[in-house]
This record gives C-alpha cells, structure tokens and sequence, in this order.
C-alpha cells in the first residue's frame, strides 16, 4: 500500500483520519474495537500511527470521548509518549 500513495497522486495533499480512543493504562494492552475508534494501550496505538503515517494520513483527530480513564491523565500520557514522535 506505501507504494500506491506516489504513484495515485500528482500532489501531497492534506489526509486526516478521525479516531475515537480508549487509551488504556497496559502500555501493551491489544487494540479492541470501539464505535469509530480503538481501545488500546499506547505502544500499540504508536504502531498504528506510524502504520497511517507510511500511507500518507498526515492528520489524525483523536477524540476521547469514550475514554474511560482521567482525560488529563489521558493527554499527559497521548503528550509524552505519542506526540514526541510526530512533532514535526
């Protein structure tokens, strides 16, 4: 599929890819679907990201609004852990 992203488009343009997530404390715990999103832990939602990332999505909305956990906790965590490799 990495291959398909440059030879379909004559452009790079803007991709975003909406996701509803329930961030779980397990950093390991293995993604389970949830209504337009994911239930994971953080080291699989990093690989899913970097999956997105090779297929061209350069914006993901990340939504929590069926997290289960504190939200503050819940950025603090999607900040240091996440963010730090898509800072560019």
């Amino acid at each position: 599929m990495e291959t398909i992203y440059p030879q379909t488009q004559g452009i790079n343009k803007p991709f975003l890819q909406p996701l509803y997530i329930d961030l779980q404390s397990d950093d390991d715990y293995k993604p389970v679907g949830i209504h337009l999103g994911i239930r994971t832990g953080i080291n699989y939602l990093l690989d899913y990201f970097h999956q997105l990332k090779r297929i061209g999505v350069n914006h993901i909305a990340i939504n929590l609004r069926f997290n289960m956990d504190n939200i503050q906790k819940t950025m603090e965590t999607l900040a240091q852990k996440v963010l730090v490799h898509f800072h560019n």
